[in-house]
């Protein structure tokens, strides 16, 4: 069963055409975020809220501004062969910014296999 249709919102962009185009899905995942120019939001840690195919709703206490570009690493809940770890990485544009949450298009997106604590294979792994 699929999460009830209340608790799936739609969009993450603000004014433009496909505002409500893209299903959001709740979930709740630690996130790193950082800024991609000098100018933008220094590293900070948060929490993502929903997420679909064009964007993410982050929660979070850094300070953030409408249009700039960031970098989020979202530790994803499915792992590769059931063992190792995977983090989303993906950028784009801060599209909204409201009392402790930050709304992110999604311009470009990668998966890659994260390490754990010590730069070295998940445990249980052998590394070779």
């Amino acid at each position: 069963m699929g999460p009830r249709k209340q608790d799936v919102e739609e969009s993450v962009t603000q004014g433009t055409n496909d505002r409500r185009s893209a299903l959001r899905f709740p979930l709740r995942r630690e996130v790193k975020l950082h800024g991609l120019r000098t100018s933008g939001p220094t590293p900070s840690n948060g929490e993502t809220v929903n997420i679909s195919s064009r964007g993410v709703l982050l929660r979070s206490t850094g300070i953030f501004r409408l249009g700039e570009w960031i970098e989020m690493a979202i530790s994803w809940p499915a792992r590769l062969n059931q063992q190792i770890s995977l983090q989303l990485l993906a950028r784009g544009p801060i599209v909204r910014v409201e009392e402790g949450q930050v709304a992110v298009e999604i311009q470009q997106h990668e998966f890659k296999t994260q390490m754990n604590g010590k730069n070295g294979p998940e445990r249980g792994q052998t590394g070779e």
